[in-house]
């Protein structure tokens, strides 16, 4: 799409940005959900922002979605800004982001944001003649529409903690943002998060969050190798591996193989064995593609 040349041309220190590639990324694995949708997706980083472009095929993205971000005046937490545009089968999307910036807008940002708008539909302008070239798009194999709710996650979730938790992972590092929005409307992603407070509960802190991604199966070897996560055998899956914290006993980071659906989960509060318990529950809930209600 762009060559690391061309993307300094909008960001003068930019190099490829790759962090949020790995399987133990938020959100996970995002270059092999991009590719199970038909599509790819690449960033480009500096020091104080960064950008990324997307191609997917049109029969993934919602136009709901598309018109809810467009009509956003400011465009995400840190600023996600996007310029997007169909080109035959394929859509092409340009996102931008500013880590620095506060979360509420202040009337001096109103400059800087016509700025980042101005640079996406620039760094647009120079990839969709590459699009247009393309013929076709692949066709995914998903069923192109939402997993099951979080809520309906709920009753396993409470009947293993032994309490009723509340929704919501106790931190702001969550998935957001269009190109978010379009995996998980394409039945690619969902992301659910609880958490018990003990002020109100009179019980341990306990916190658990995971995400469902049909069709990734396994991780591979050399994606693994970097991890530190041992290999588990757990009831109901079809793999298992697991990494503790050293730093704090009881927290966890889990990645499950269930008949060919990846679950990955995270926590704190419980022993390794309570965490086995939940990811054995947890397959017996997470449904295949093929058979979600």
């Amino acid at each position: 799409m762009l060559d690391d040349f061309e993307a300094r041309n909008f960001v003068s220190d930019a190099a490829p940005w790759t962090w949020g590639d790995g399987i133990e990324a938020t959100p996970p694995s995002s270059p092999d959900i991009h590719a199970l949708l038909g599509g790819l997706s690449c960033w480009w980083g500096g020091e104080q922002e960064s950008f990324g472009v997307t191609v997917l095929p049109r029969s993934v993205v919602p136009t709901s979605i598309i018109e809810t971000w467009q009509s956003t005046l400011r465009c995400d937490l840190g600023i996600v800004c996007l310029a997007e545009q169909t080109v035959g089968d394929l859509w092409v999307g340009v996102q931008w982001y500013e880590p620095g910036w506060p979360q509420e807008q202040t009337f001096s940002e109103s400059s800087e944001i016509d700025r980042v708008r101005a640079s996406a539909q620039a760094v647009l302008a120079m990839v969709l003649p590459r699009a247009q070239v393309a013929s076709g798009a692949p066709q995914p194999d998903l069923a192109l529409s939402p997993l099951p709710e979080c809520a309906s996650f709920d009753d396993v979730v409470a009947q293993w903690a032994g309490a009723e938790l509340e929704a919501g992972y106790p931190t702001d590092w969550v998935p957001s943002g269009p190109i978010w929005d379009i995996t998980v409307a394409a039945g690619a992603n969902r992301y659910c998060g609880w958490h018990l407070n003990p002020a109100e509960s009179m019980q341990s802190p306990l916190a658990v969050e995971f995400y469902i991604q049909p069709l990734l199966g396994a991780p591979r070897a050399e994606d693994l190798r970097s991890t530190g996560m041992a290999y588990r055998d757990i009831p109901g899956t079809s793999s298992a591996w697991l990494k503790e914290s050293v730093e704090n006993p009881g927290s966890v980071r889990m990645i499950v193989d269930v008949g060919g659906t990846r679950v990955t989960v995270a926590g704190g509060g419980r022993s390794t064995a309570e965490w086995n318990d939940l990811v054995s529950r947890l397959a017996d809930a997470v449904s295949a593609p093929g058979d979600r209600g």
